[in-house]
Formats: C-alpha cells, sequence, structure tokens
C-alpha cells in the first residue's frame, strides 16, 4: 500500500484496499462515482495529498455507466450535467478530468485500463452493489482507498447500525454536536502535470459540449437505459445548481421548515436537496455547517432530519450485509410499512410518469 500520511480529518474517513503495486506508476486516479463534486470533497483531497507527495500528476476519472438500478434518461441527463460542471471546476483547479460514458462502441474496462497505470486509485465510500463488485475488481489490479465524503460523522469511524433513529441519534449526539459547525480545511497543492502527449485509454466525452449540441440526446440515445422516464424541468444536475438551490432555501425556506415539512402540497416545504446530496454533488458537512450557523428552529429540525434519520442510513448500509434486502429492515420498520402502505387504483406506469393518478398527494 502507498505510504503517505494523511492530515487526521482524511486519515478517519479512509479505507484501505490492498492490491497489486504498480512497477513504474504515472499517475495517482480519482475515481468520481459518488461524490460528484471537488470543493469540501474529502476523496479529492486524499488524491491531491497522494499526488503531492508521490509526485505523480493526479487524473479525476468520472464515468457514468448504465448498470445502475433503473437507469433512465432522467437519471443519465442529470449526472451528465453534474459531470459538466466538475470539468469547468477541474479546469479552473489545473486538475485533468476526463469522463467516460457507457454506450455503444464504448463499454470497454476503462478504469480497470486506467488503474494499470496508477500508484492508487481513490475513490467515494459506497457500501451498496454494484459499487462493492467493482471496487473488489479495481483492487485487484491497484491498491485501492475508499473515502467517506457523504456523512457528517464519517463511517469508518461510527459505522454501527441502531434498532431506531433515536438510539442512533443517542449513541452520535457527542461527536455530531462537536462535527457539525466545524470548517472544512482547504487544501492548495501545486500538483505535477501531465505531458501534453498523455492520453486516457478510452475516448473520452466533453460532457458540456454533448448538452449544448442537443441536450446529448443523440449520445444517450446510444445508452442502455430507459428513455422513457425524461428530465424534471428546473432540476438541473452539478454542484454549482445545487448550492444555487441551497442558498435560496437558507435564504427563503429553512427557518420555516419545522413547521412545512409534513405538508406534502407545498413544493417550498422542503429544501428539495435530496438528487444533490444523494449524487454528492453538494457536501453534507457545508450543510450542516450551514444550518447550524442558522440557528433557527427550522435548521435545528433541518439538522434532526440530516445528521439522525440521513446518517443513520448510510451507518446502517455500512454495519450490515445485504443492506438492501428486506430482511435487514428491523421488524418494527416492517411492520410500519405494512400498515401505512397506500392502496391506489390501478395506473399504467406512463400515467404514473406523466402524473396523472389523480390523486393530489401523488
Amino acid at each position: 500500500m502507498v505510504d503517505v500520511r494523511l492530515p487526521d480529518h482524511l486519515d478517519e474517513r479512509c479505507i484501505r484496499h490492498h492490491g497489486p503495486d504498480a512497477e513504474r506508476p504515472t499517475v495517482v486516479v480519482h475515481w468520481m462515482r459518488a461524490a460528484l463534486r471537488l470543493d469540501e470533497n474529502p476523496t479529492f483531497d486524499v488524491a491531491r495529498t497522494l499526488a503531492k507527495s508521490l509526485g505523480l500528476p493526479l487524473v479525476v476519472y468520472q464515468a457514468i455507466d448504465e448498470r445502475y438500478p433503473h437507469a433512465s434518461y432522467r437519471h443519465h441527463r442529470f449526472l451528465l450535467e453534474g459531470a459538466a460542471d466538475v470539468a469547468h471546476r477541474a479546469e479552473r483547479l489545473g486538475v485533468k478530468h476526463v469522463l467516460h460514458v457507457a454506450r455503444n462502441g464504448h463499454r470497454e474496462p476503462a478504469l480497470l485500463r486506467l488503474a494499470e497505470s496508477a500508484a492508487v486509485v481513490v475513490t467515494d465510500l459506497v457500501d451498496l452493489e454494484p459499487w462493492r463488485t467493482w471496487t473488489e475488481a479495481v483492487a485487484r489490479v491497484r491498491h485501492v482507498i475508499e473515502v467517506d465524503a457523504h456523512c457528517v460523522l464519517p463511517r469508518p469511524v461510527f459505522g454501527r447500525t441502531a434498532d431506531r433513529p433515536f438510539r442512533f441519534k443517542d449513541a452520535t449526539k457527542r461527536e455530531m454536536k462537536r462535527r457539525m459547525g466545524q470548517p472544512w480545511p482547504r487544501l492548495q497543492v501545486d500538483l505535477a502535470q501531465l505531458p501534453e502527449s498523455w492520453m486516457p485509454p478510452f475516448m473520452p466525452v466533453d460532457a458540456a459540449h454533448e448538452l449544448r449540441t442537443d441536450g446529448a440526446r443523440g449520445m444517450l440515445s446510444e445508452c442502455r437505459i430507459d428513455p422513457t422516464v425524461v428530465p424534471v424541468q428546473g432540476m438541473v444536475g452539478g454542484a454549482s445548481a445545487g448550492m444555487a438551490r441551497w442558498k435560496a432555501y437558507l435564504d427563503e425556506g429553512l427557518s420555516r421548515y419545522h413547521r412545512t415539512r409534513n405538508n406534502a402540497a407545498l413544493r417550498q416545504g422542503v429544501s428539495g436537496m435530496s438528487p444533490w446530496l444523494h449524487h454528492g454533488m453538494v457536501a453534507a458537512t457545508r450543510l450542516a455547517r450551514d444550518a447550524a450557523e442558522h440557528g433557527t428552529k427550522g435548521a435545528e429540525k433541518f439538522l434532526d432530519e440530516m445528521l439522525v434519520f440521513r446518517e443513520h442510513a448510510y451507518h446502517h448500509a455500512h454495519d450490515v450485509d445485504r443492506p438492501h434486502a428486506w430482511d435487514r429492515l428491523p421488524d418494527w420498520a416492517r411492520a410500519s410499512w405494512r400498515r401505512s402502505a397506500l392502496v391506489h387504483p390501478a395506473r399504467t406506469a406512463m400515467e404514473l410518469e406523466r402524473g396523472r393518478s389523480y390523486d393530489a398527494l401523488w
């Protein structure tokens, strides 16, 4: 394994998978797969720290794959918008970013080929399939370091499930209180540059160009995804769009969150940040810090939802085998689900997709 000492705030987020050493490594690879941002991103900071210490250039490799559950045009478009945003930020930082989109004629094992020339592959910690299997595959080629870039309290630090959220809250409240207001340390490093002749072992995609050309419809039509699930108007992927939405909610909605969150008819009753948080386009540490500074009852309730219910789910998935399985849920949760499940008249998938359920709540 690469022997580089990391700062404590980064090291505590890491899980190391030992793989073969590279005889003549030429790069450090940041495999961006779940935290799709560069600012306040511990995965990026670990990768930069290693690249600096090893005297190697850094390559940020991002892929949009077809093999995730329920792959669709909506999801792919959101990810592609996020990739364009990352590429723009990477250019400003002077870091090489390459994007691979799996599609007809381009389903080669791009990451495995890139990993062959790497000293180490640094990636986001994901506890679900198929990402676990992909991590194991890369670790057979090269050393891999997974970094928790999603949680305020890192999973490698706590990483235990609890029968109920309030028990998770009791077990973590001291650490959460200590961490939620902490600023994220800024990392400024000058990295070695790739030679002008360097090319990735695949044809990289210019996400911004594809989006400008035809909204990426042509390229995405070559992907094995569901084309009938179309993008949602006003939902644009990327850290820039996510942070703009968050800043607006901080100013206009967070103080009322404790009163509006349970009214599903109020579109502005909640932050709507879930898509950007899910894909790590915004940092949970940033949102928690902003909410803690806000100091209102609404912010207090927002932090309760974010630091208890959201983080409990991540730590639960980290702790148990087959976290996606029904039988891994606590008995009380399964019983509650059965009691509260709504029964709707039969509707076609297209009726539901087009909002024709004739149910106001849906």
